[in-house]
């Protein structure tokens, strides 16, 4: 069972039968939607999307993106931390957290698993009903439904 099921199964459940192109134009809404909620000031983060969006991302790309969701994590955790201990803001965890699901939406879209991209998208917001919203319609749009 993917983790999208358990969010919005009926969108998991059409997510299994897209064909590549319908799923890569998902996996992009997904990843937009995500990095939009998100934003980033890191250069090479940027980098990695415009080559995303222009269908150029290349191995060194996808190690560095790898990395960088790792770093992210890593700092949303410690932060998650020190706000337990009172020593940080929740907001900041917030933002790190919003920012690692952003660059794990981007990787999961590069590796073509639709699901997860639409799972950690989901993730970057409070209330994803927007990114649902964007994906039914895009279904309906298409037909793919």
């Amino acid at each position: 069972m993917s983790r999208l099921e358990g969010l919005w199964p009926d969108v998991a459940a059409e997510v299994q039968v897209l064909d590549s192109t319908a799923g890569s134009r998902l996996g992009r809404l997904a990843a937009d939607f995500a990095v939009g909620a998100a934003g980033s000031r890191d250069s090479n983060f940027r980098d990695v999307v415009e080559d995303f969006r222009a269908g150029t991302v290349d191995d060194q790309a996808t190690r560095w993106l790898a990395s960088f969701v790792e770093q992210l994590d890593q700092t949303a955790w410690d932060l998650q931390e020190r706000v337990d201990a009172s020593d940080a803001e929740r907001d900041d965890y917030i933002r790190a957290f919003g920012m690692a699901r952003a660059a794990s939406a981007l990787s999961y879209a590069i590796a073509g698993d639709v699901a997860e991209a639409i799972y950690e998208a989901s993730a970057t917001v409070d209330d994803p009903r927007p990114l649902l919203a964007l994906i039914e319609e895009s279904l309906d749009d298409e037909g793919d439904r």
